[in-house]
């Protein structure tokens, strides 16, 4: 997708027909169609969902969640075509009951209820990040830990860049907590949501509703 396509994906929408409009041009096969037969376990579905913190778009097949993203989200428009890349899968417009479950635990998670996501995921991605985004999960809900002390995490010490970029590229936000990586001055250094949203998330974590 081009560039400029990002400001598109990212315009307002209202509801889950007017998300199905605007990804259809997006998606191979004609995924706008939801009155399609049952697809097999494996076959992806994309969605939107409107939560507290924004609107967010979930991709998931009938067993696993595969990627959640906010809209507002840097390069959207990139993360979304790298991924169609990796998995040369078909993406229609739709949910299944993992979409429904992980919506209703962000609604949990965003009014400070839940601390522990129970939604079955997969991740994709290099051994290095596979290895950083394992590292992210282990931090503790309304914990922190610094770039510095995530490369330590990882076994590489000398890696603070490297796990910076492996925490950008992660497509699981908030499952994968890279939220909860700040920098070693204390400050919360970047986020491809906005830092405003990082810090709203990390409030949410340590009960500053």
């Amino acid at each position: 997708m081009a560039d400029k396509d990002t400001a598109t994906i990212q315009a307002g929408f209202e509801n889950a027909r007017d998300f199905a409009q605007r990804y259809a041009s997006y998606l191979p096969q004609g995924g706008s169609d939801r009155s399609k037969a049952a697809l097999s376990p494996k076959s992806l579905r994309i969605d939107w969902m409107k939560t507290a913190r924004g609107p967010m778009l979930a991709i998931c097949d009938d067993t696993h969640l595969w990627m959640l993203e906010f809209i507002t989200r840097k390069a959207l428009a990139w993360q979304f075509e790298k991924f169609y890349k990796r998995h040369g899968q078909p993406i229609s417009i739709g949910r299944t009951q993992i979409t429904d479950q992980i919506e209703k635990e962000l609604g949990a998670y965003f009014s400070g209820q839940l601390t522990e996501f129970k939604t079955p995921f997969m991740v994709t991605g290099t051994d290095f990040q596979k290895a950083t985004w394992q590292q992210l999960c282990n931090i503790p809900y309304g914990q922190t830990r610094s770039y510095a002390q995530l490369a330590e995490m990882v076994g590489n010490p000398k890696a603070v860049r490297a796990v910076a970029n492996a925490n950008a590229k992660n497509g699981l936000v908030i499952i994968v907590p890279c939220h909860r990586v700040i920098g070693s001055d204390g400050g919360l250094g970047g986020y491809a949501g906005g830092v405003s949203l990082k810090s709203k998330l990390l409030n949410i974590e340590s009960h500053k509703l």
